[in-house]
């Protein structure tokens, strides 16, 4: 997961970084010409870019969902493949919450499968 979060935001910070040098030129011109527009040419394009950075991370939670949902990961072609829990996680919830992890199949331990005889 944290290579797609990671992916967004070199995303983001590249966008920003590659506008900076223009919005920088642009408020220097606005400041000797017009104090108050800069203030507004500030504001707006903070106010912009936060709401477009707001929206990308959003859209990319729905993401993330969809595609790490309940022990499976979509894959290239957007079809589920399990990836299960680790067994660390399983074991956790086994021992700290035993009455509520039993499996279907009523086993008391559970695996990556979901039942254990064991």
């Amino acid at each position: 997961m944290i290579q797609d979060i990671r992916k967004v935001q070199a995303e983001i910070e590249g966008n920003l970084i590659s506008l900076q040098p223009e919005v920088e030129r642009t408020a220097l011109g606005l400041a000797k010409k017009n104090p108050d527009m800069l203030k507004k040419y500030l504001t707006d394009y903070s106010v912009s870019r936060g709401e477009t950075i707001v929206e990308r991370w959003r859209a990319l939670g729905e993401y993330l969902i969809t595609k790490y949902n309940d022990g499976y990961v979509k894959d290239d072609k957007n079809e589920p493949q399990e990836a299960g829990y680790s067994e660390d996680w399983l074991r956790g919830v086994t021992t700290n919450r035993p009455a509520s992890s039993r499996s279907p199949c009523g086993a008391t331990r559970i695996n990556r499968r979901g039942c254990s005889t064991e």
